[in-house]
């Protein structure tokens, strides 16, 4: 009598663990696809988000874990890809500002007619122009080492 009491609570603790295991997998993978959902709509901040709450909510679910692994670091490469586009156009923008700025106030320091407050100007957009050129110089990085944990 005492066997078949001990094994029905081993059964009854085995089943109940396996459906928290169940009901775990199942959120776990629920979360995926919503992160999956943000990045396929280019919301990939919120993806990422997602993809750090579901590793802190669900430690013990490896493989939806694996799952969004990959996800994260194409996201993550998506999100640095968009932001290299933009910074690239705005330096663009600025070295050809800073260029024409540099020109003219370069004439002028040689004609001795340059002002401070224009030497002043020539001096922002090439702390603009340089801090831009950072940013591109580390998105490139970025991506890189993307691509280089992709391939492991």
């Amino acid at each position: 009598m005492k066997v078949k009491k001990v094994f029905i609570a081993l059964a009854a603790t085995g089943l109940l663990m396996t459906a928290c295991q169940t009901q775990s997998h199942r959120e776990a993978q629920a979360m995926l696809d919503s992160a999956r959902m943000a990045c396929d709509n280019q919301r990939y901040q919120e993806a990422l988000n997602t993809i750090e709450r579901l590793r802190s909510q669900y430690p013990d679910e490896i493989e939806v874990r694996k799952e969004a692994l990959k996800l994260f670091q194409d996201a993550s490469l998506k999100m640095a890809q968009a932001d290299l586009a933009q910074t690239d156009s705005l330096l663009q923008a600025a070295n050809a500002q800073y260029e024409a700025a540099n020109r003219r106030a370069t004439a002028n320091r040689q004609a001795l007619r340059a002002t401070e407050a224009e030497l002043h100007h020539v001096n922002e957009l090439r702390k603009v122009r340089d801090s831009l050129q950072v940013r591109f110089d580390m998105q490139c990085a970025k991506i890189k080492y993307i691509h280089k944990k992709q391939k492991e």
